[in-house]
């Protein structure tokens, strides 16, 4: 999607600071819709005027609330006309008068553990024990050939290395762009795995074994008959799941989520929150977790 030219006249101004852990309380966790329109009001107005905006652009505030423990409030921008749309976060005083450009850091926080905290691990496609060390979350593109390498690797590679230790969960990203068949065959996966999470497995190894030869044209067919051949009675739920696009849909939550994390590329995996790009080959996934392993397993002062 082309970027907006005019999202560069977005001015990032200085923002007052807030109040830290240990400080005395500050404002309602919540905002009153008082405060809500006021704030939207004056950042339409001062926009509407310094970028100097066509007719044709729109925009719209969201994901606007408070910061704890601060007088910050933080929100998104969308902005948008016929070439697209483009989300722009900012940071402004609870009175409306400041505003800063950019996301808000807190460094009391670890930031692993956040991102963490934004992927949902519940509910997907997994190997190893709940109660791991350790968790790699992996978003991949069946139609990648990268993503091929590192299925192998991962599974035959490092989760026997670590047993209960280490857990691997595996996420949708299909780059659709450059894969005309990845998002099909995702939403096939997801299908798969609502039957059975061993069926996920099966299907995935199906799609990495076959990349040479699967087609856009012929992915449907492929899906059928490997369903048809392998699900047994689950087969006609998997199927009827494929036609009203609820697998398509959950494929697509993955993406979104993942975009929202910075995935550009495939294969994208977190290991505890630490973000490691492209198949890595063995050694380096087995260094990385080791470090991930190494406080859980270090002896207390």
């Amino acid at each position: 999607m082309k970027v907006l030219a005019w999202s560069c006249a977005f001015v990032a101004l200085v923002a007052a600071a807030g109040c830290r852990h240990g400080q005395p309380a500050g404002p309602s966790p919540t905002l009153s819709p008082g405060e809500r329109d006021r704030i939207e009001r004056r950042i339409r107005l001062y926009f509407g005027k310094v970028a100097d905006l066509p007719d044709d652009v729109r925009f719209e505030l969201a994901a606007l609330e408070p910061v704890p423990e601060s007088t910050l409030v933080r929100g998104e921008l969308e902005v948008a006309n016929e070439l697209g749309s483009r989300r722009v976060p900012f940071v402004v005083t609870r009175d409306g008068r400041y505003l800063a450009q950019g996301s808000l850091a807190d460094l009391d926080l670890d930031p692993y553990v956040e991102t963490m905290r934004r992927i949902r691990t519940d509910g997907r496609p997994a190997r190893g024990a709940a109660d791991a060390a350790a968790t790699l979350v992996v978003y991949l593109d069946f139609q990648c050939p990268f993503c091929a390498r590192s299925w192998r690797t991962l599974l035959e590679g490092l989760l026997p290395r670590y047993g209960n230790r280490l857990r691997l969960v595996f996420k949708n990203f299909p780059l659709a762009d450059v894969h005309p068949w990845a998002e099909p065959a995702a939403a096939a996966a997801e299908c798969a795995y609502a039957a059975d999470e061993a069926l996920y497995f099966t299907l995935a190894e199906a799609f990495f074994a076959a990349q040479e030869t699967i087609t856009a044209e012929t992915v449907d067919v492929f899906v059928r008959d490997r369903v048809a051949a392998v699900a047994g009675k689950a087969a006609p739920a998997v199927l009827a799941c494929i036609a009203d696009g609820s697998g398509l849909a959950r494929a697509r939550a993955d993406a979104e989520e993942g975009a929202g994390l910075g995935v550009r590329s495939t294969p994208t995996m977190f290991l505890n929150g630490r973000k490691l790009e492209g198949a890595r080959p063995l050694e380096d996934l087995v260094a990385a977790v080791d470090a991930a392993l190494a406080p859980a397993t270090a002896e207390p002062d």
